[in-house]
């Protein structure tokens, strides 16, 4: 998909920048109302007030023209651990400190790691090479193709019945656990590829000005399919990231084209406030029986009215930090928050052990066929384990798997002082490999389709559990452009037989 750059409306982010300097300032207001003027309140207001001086200068034209992805991941940290705590909290009431062990430390930390960051991109920026040029190592896969109307109905029901396989057949207990098994996993390789028609279609609409029938049926389908997918899997994510991608698209779009979304906001609005959190309740309700049950058997339970249950949403663990799920799960600085509190006194045989764990998880990020030619004993499965399940372990605590740990706490563990360093570079890197995925023709930019499918794991990177999550970003979008490739192939194959 393309963009036309003589299109783009400048005058929609400079009002943008407005809105933020307006909203800093208000909420930052009421925020010293509500705690009571509390001193360590006053310094966390500071530094937000520090950082989004610096933020709001890479709200430009420019960057978000040719720096798209690596202006959105300096942005998402910027939102779910600095402007978005100061929203949420002072809208909810509370102050900006509470349910935080270490608030002052947590926030000062932030505003260092966002600098940082910012640092990179700037980086980036000098080497002009990136923006520009026409050097693209991805190119030979064609992660830039485009199908027509009619090849990507027919990705869109193949990848459907994929995603059905993975999401429905292949769940609970009937699930195929061998990491060897090449068809499988290359099934769930696939999976998000059920964005991609979503998206082209999308486009395809927004470009022609016309949102047709067929177009209003289908994103009903991809609706109720993530709803099914959902409840299917156990998992809210699922309907969360169809809402995500859809919404992050729409924003970039209104950047080049006219788009009259008052109506589409609106009916999003409804279905976050009325449909998520009963479906929240539904999925958290069942959760114990996750790897018990099939697919349709938990389907069927989760339908069912639970009335020996009383819901609210909140979170039950010490994770929270608003009390409200749903917003909990865009607001993340509580995480490192937590992780400091938990490995604040590790010794030296306690940062070993990460460090050890850390480097097997790595490993494991790779296919277990490759990591057998390698290491005959090593097997995947037993590092399924998060960053954060294991800093509880360490401490003695007894949980689950996936309790989410803090790369940036993690960094600092395996790094010391070294560590804003190790992120500056690991940043750059990670910037450098996002730009490969767009390219310039004359006067417009081209996207691959890849990324956009992947923008709620990349809206959580900054505040990832792990440096592994890191390499996950870097080998899954490699594999999805080898795959890519593959995949419109054969359709161009098939389109030349039929001509």
């Amino acid at each position: 998909m393309e963009f036309n750059f003589s299109n783009f409306k400048e005058e929609k982010i400079l009002t943008l920048r407005k809105y933020l300097f307006f909203i800093i300032i208000i909420f930052s207001s009421l925020q010293l109302i509500i705690s009571s003027f509390e001193i360590e309140c006053f310094y966390i207001l500071i530094l937000i007030i520090a950082s989004s001086i610096f933020v709001i200068n890479f709200i430009s034209e420019e960057n978000f023209k040719y720096y798209l992805f690596p202006t959105f991941i300096i942005l998402s940290l910027y939102f779910s651990c600095l402007l978005g705590p100061l929203i949420f909290k002072t809208l909810f009431f509370q102050k900006i400190s509470s349910n935080l062990y270490y608030p002052l430390n947590t926030f000062f930390n932030f505003t260092i790691y966002q600098i940082v960051i910012c640092f990179s991109m700037l980086t980036l920026k000098y080497f002009k090479i990136f923006k520009l040029s026409k050097i693209n190592f991805l190119k030979n896969f064609k992660i830039f193709e485009n199908l027509n109307e009619k090849n990507i109905l027919i990705f869109l029901i193949l990848i459907f019945l994929v995603r059905f396989y993975t999401g429905y057949v292949d769940q609970g207990i009937n699930q195929n656990t061998d990491s060897g098994n090449i068809f499988a996993r290359i099934l769930e390789g696939m999976e998000k590829f059920i964005y991609i028609p979503l998206l082209f279609l999308l486009y395809d609409n927004i470009k022609n000005s016309k949102i047709e029938k067929k177009f209003i049926i289908i994103l009903i389908c991809y609706f109720l399919y993530s709803i099914f997918l959902s409840l299917s899997l156990n998992q809210r994510s699922h309907f969360f990231e169809f809402l995500f991608v859809l919404l992050f698209f729409i924003s970039i779009a209104t950047l080049y084209f006219e788009i009259k979304i008052f109506k589409f906001i609106f009916f999003i609005s409804l279905i976050i406030t009325f449909i998520t959190p009963y479906l929240s309740k539904t999925i958290l309700v069942n959760r114990e029986f996750k790897d018990e049950l099939s697919a349709s058997d938990l389907i069927t339970k989760s339908v069912k009215k639970n009335e020996y249950i009383e819901y609210k949403i909140k979170s039950t663990s010490d994770e929270n930090y608003t009390e409200n799920a749903i917003v909990d799960r865009l607001i993340l600085i509580k995480y490192f928050d937590r992780s400091y509190f938990l490995t604040k006194n590790f010794s030296d045989i306690h940062k070993l052990s990460i460090k050890e764990f850390t480097k097997s998880r790595t490993i494991a990020v790779l296919p277990q066929n490759i990591i057998n030619l390698f290491l005959d004993d090593f097997d995947k499965k037993d590092y399924m384990i998060s960053m954060g399940s294991f800093t509880e372990r360490l401490n003695g605590m007894v949980g689950g798997n996936f309790s989410i740990g803090s790369f940036l706490m993690e960094s600092k563990l395996l790094f010391g002082k070294f560590y804003l360093l190790s992120i500056y570079i690991l940043f750059l890197i990670l910037f450098i490999f996002l730009q490969q995925f767009q390219k310039f023709k004359d006067n417009r930019i081209i996207y691959s389709y890849l990324p956009f499918i992947l923008t709620l794991e990349i809206y959580h990177l900054c505040m990832s559990d792990s440096i592994v999550d890191f390499f996950y970003i870097f080998r899954t979008l490699i594999q999805y452009s080898i795959l890519y490739f593959f995949a419109t192939y054969f359709l161009r194959i098939k389109r030349s037989n039929e001509n």
